[in-house]
């Protein structure tokens, strides 16, 4: 949403490889809170995903500095992680203003949208199986990344010629 507002925005990936390759050259010249906080200015708005990745690390102080220069601006900032804004702890003040400020929960994809994903797929690829097809795969995929994995075994089964792609094949 931010980048089809044109918003200019800086992610943080709470994978900590990730993070490390992102702020390599800083680790090289020298860490510290400022360096670090310069390193994300020009960004109008801040993205920090796997925030509990960082806990107990000492980024998560950076973490907490970069944040608060965020908020002091008026700038926005989101932060993803699997844990429950309660349930975060020995947080930075202003990481945890962040994590108590709105937040909404989501939980795996409803049965309609990985319908109309597994529906998009068999429309790209030219096929055509009935409705009670689709709702059976996608009951079966609890996510859509498992709707994916079963469309591409499908079409695997039928690049590799072990027959045409049928509603059989699509349900294994």
């Amino acid at each position: 949403e931010w980048a089809e507002k044109g918003i200019h925005f800086r992610e943080l990936i709470g994978q900590i490889l990730l993070f490390e390759l992102q702020l390599d050259e800083l680790y090289r010249d020298g860490f510290s809170k400022e360096r670090f906080c310069e390193e994300y200015e020009n960004a109008e708005a801040l993205c920090i995903e796997d925030l509990e990745i960082f806990e107990g690390k000492k980024e998560q102080e950076y973490i907490g500095e970069l944040v608060k220069s965020f908020l002091v601006k008026g700038k926005p900032v989101l932060l993803t992680g699997e844990k429950s804004p309660e349930e975060y702890e020995g947080w930075n003040e202003w990481i945890l203003k962040c994590v108590n400020g709105h937040s909404a929960e989501i939980k795996d994809p409803e049965l309609e949208l990985r319908m109309s994903v597994l529906k998009e797929y068999i429309a790209r690829w030219h096929y055509e199986f009935p409705d009670e097809v689709v709702r059976r795969v996608a009951e079966k995929a609890k996510t859509v990344e498992d709707v994916i994995i079963y469309w591409r075994g499908a079409i695997n089964h039928s690049a590799f010629s072990r027959g045409p792609l049928t509603e059989e094949v699509l349900m294994e």
